[in-house]
């Protein structure tokens, strides 16, 4: 078995392993024997720790987002002079579904274990190198939404960004249940549904309103957002 092959295996197993389990349900020597790998070393080997493999895998999923991405919004930007507030969140949404590509197999479920458990090793979906197109996302917001404050908008943001990873986890997780030999008939008409296109324009639908609900008078900011707002009014908006 080359070594190129054993790396994707190990990728391929650890991403399916950790959706189903979470990162600290999972042992290296159980991903080691899903991949078929000859020895529980092969993780230090390809990757120096299980740490990093999950690093790397958040960031593997990470750049098929962002190209996809960049590609949707080019088509987009190509074809409207000024993309409406859903046609933005379709994008965000979308990006996470594509089938056709094998690194974003079960990511939603296996990022929304990362941020909840090993927020560390997440990535900022504004910041680093595969986060263009997310960027490019969030300044359509801001022309969209002009009246939130920055500090307002990132923090929508992030809740909105919060609630499409959650929510596209729960798809994969009941996809994969009725999978099962013994999936009772509710558990089928869950995944019948989650399935289908409905269902995933339900899912922008309400990131969209988690974007234009009105404000509450003197509404408590994070943080989070406080600081992130600081940040970019410091490098003139370059984040």
């Amino acid at each position: 078995m080359s070594s190129d092959i054993t790396s994707e295996r190990i990728r391929r197993a650890s991403r399916k392993l950790f959706a189903r389990r979470g990162v600290n349900g999972v042992s290296v020597r159980e991903v080691v024997a899903e991949a078929g790998a000859r020895n529980n070393g092969s993780i230090h080997y390809y990757f120096g720790s299980k740490d990093a493999l999950v690093k790397e895998l958040v960031m593997e999923g990470a750049r098929a987002i962002d190209e996809y991405r960049r590609r949707a919004l080019d088509g987009l930007e190509a074809g409207v002079a000024a993309p409406d507030l859903r046609a933005i969140m379709a994008i965000l949404v979308d990006s996470m579904l594509d089938e056709a590509d094998e690194r974003l197999e079960g990511y939603a479920r296996f990022l929304a274990g990362v941020r909840l458990n090993q927020r560390h090793l997440a990535n900022n979906p504004l910041e680093g190198r595969w986060s263009a197109g997310t960027r490019r996302c969030y300044a359509h917001l801001r022309r969209l939404l002009p009246g939130f404050p920055e500090a307002m908008l990132l923090q929508r943001f992030t809740i909105s960004q919060a609630h499409i990873v959650a929510a596209l986890a729960e798809r994969d997780a009941v996809q994969e249940l009725a999978a099962l030999h013994d999936a009772t008939a509710e558990v089928q008409e869950s995944a019948q549904w989650w399935g289908s296109r409905i269902a995933v324009d339900d899912v922008i639908d309400t990131a969209v309103a988690l974007m234009v609900t009105p404000t509450r008078p003197g509404a408590p900011l994070s943080q989070a957002g406080l600081g992130a707002a600081s940040a970019r009014a410091r490098t003139g908006g370059a984040q």
